[in-house]
C-alpha cells in the first residue's frame, strides 16, 4: 500500500479523498436521510390540510345543525304532530281537529266512527269512517289539511258522490291514522 501511495501523486491522493467523502455523504443521503425526510415534508403537507379543517370547523357545526333538523323533520313526519294519547283521547283529537279543519275549509263535518286498533309491523293503526261534505275544491284542501296536521294518516278508501240540486258533495272516507308502539 505504501509502494502505491509513493507512486501516486499529492493531488490524486487528495482527489481520491474528496471523492470517498463526498460519496459517503451522498451514501448517507440517499441510505439514511432521504427517506425521513420526505415523511417530514409529507407530515407538514398534512398537518397544514388539518389545520386547515380545523379552522373552518365552523362549517361542520352548520352541517351538524341542518342534519339535526332534518331529523327532526322526519321524526315528525313519521310519529306526526298528534300528542301521544291513549285510543279513546286519540279519537276525541282527531273529532276536535277535524271539526277545526272543517270549519277553516267550508266543509260541514257529518261524522266520524272509529274502528277497532289493528297493528301493522311497529305501528299501532287506528282507523277511522269519516263523513264530510262540501264543492269538491274545499274538500281537496280540507283533505290535504287533515293530512299534514292529524297525520301520519292515509286515505285507505274514499267516495265523493253529488248532493242532487246543489254544488256539493258528500265525501266518505276510511282513514287510518298511525302510531309508534
Amino acid at each position: 500500500m505504501n509502494d502505491l501511495l509513493n507512486k501516486m501523486s499529492p493531488q490524486s491522493i487528495y482527489g481520491t479523498m474528496v471523492a470517498i467523502v463526498v460519496i459517503m455523504c451522498l451514501a448517507g443521503y440517499l441510505y439514511v436521510f432521504k427517506k425521513p425526510l420526505q415523511e417530514y415534508k409529507l407530515l407538514k403537507a398534512n398537518t397544514g390540510l388539518l389545520e386547515a379543517k380545523v379552522e373552518s370547523g365552523s362549517g361542520i357545526s352548520l352541517k351538524l345543525e341542518t342534519i339535526r333538523q332534518e331529523t327532526d323533520s322526519l321524526t315528525k313526519q313519521l310519529q306526526g304532530q298528534t300528542p301521544l294519547l291513549s285510543s279513546s283521547k286519540l279519537v276525541a283529537h282527531v273529532i276536535n281537529g277535524l271539526d277545526n279543519i272543517s270549519s277553516q275549509h267550508e266543509v260541514q263535518f257529518l261524522g266520524l266512527r272509529p274502528a277497532a286498533p289493528g297493528t301493522v309491523k311497529y305501528f299501532e293503526e287506528l282507523p277511522f269512517a269519516i263523513e264530510v261534505s262540501g264543492n269538491y275544491f274545499s274538500l281537496f284542501d280540507w283533505l290535504q289539511q287533515v293530512e299534514k296536521e292529524l297525520g301520519p294518516m292515509v286515505v285507505k278508501k274514499i267516495n265523493i258522490e253529488p248532493v242532487s240540486g246543489s254544488q256539493k258533495q258528500v265525501m266518505r272516507l276510511n282513514m287510518v291514522s298511525y302510531r309508534l308502539k
